[in-house]
């Protein structure tokens, strides 16, 4: 009977190898299959952050185009305000000018006709 117990004892050590072997088997290849999936994973977030990174620079870049052609419709409606008061006050100076060469106009005419000696 001792060396049925011996040989009972070495089988159940050589199945305890077996099992851990099967296990340290069994745990590497979940890794590697975890590793793939981490890996596929990895590079579909890579393409996702490439993708953002694009669609944001075309954000920032439609943003500030929108704020340029702000700036330059503003700075235009300025522009066109200042050449139309520049404007007016031409044609306001001229009308001035003409007021008073028609008042001195119409002071000339006065005095000639009241004056005896240009009538003569």
């Amino acid at each position: 009977m001792g060396s049925r117990g011996q040989l009972a004892r070495a089988h159940e050590q050589r199945e305890a190898v077996r099992r851990e072997q099967e296990f340290q088997r069994s745990q590497i290849q979940r890794y590697y299959a975890d590793q793939r999936a981490t890996d596929a994973a990895s590079a579909n977030m890579v393409k996702d952050e490439f993708k953002r990174h694009g669609r944001e620079a075309r954000e920032r870049q439609a943003e500030q185009q929108m704020l340029e052609d702000m700036y330059k419709a503003e700075r235009s409606k300025e522009l066109a305000a200042a050449a139309a008061a520049e404007s007016d006050a031409l044609a306001a100076a001229l009308a001035r000018k003409m007021q008073v060469e028609e008042a001195k106009g119409r002071e000339v005419q006065r005095l000639r006709e009241e004056s005896e000696e240009l009538r003569e």
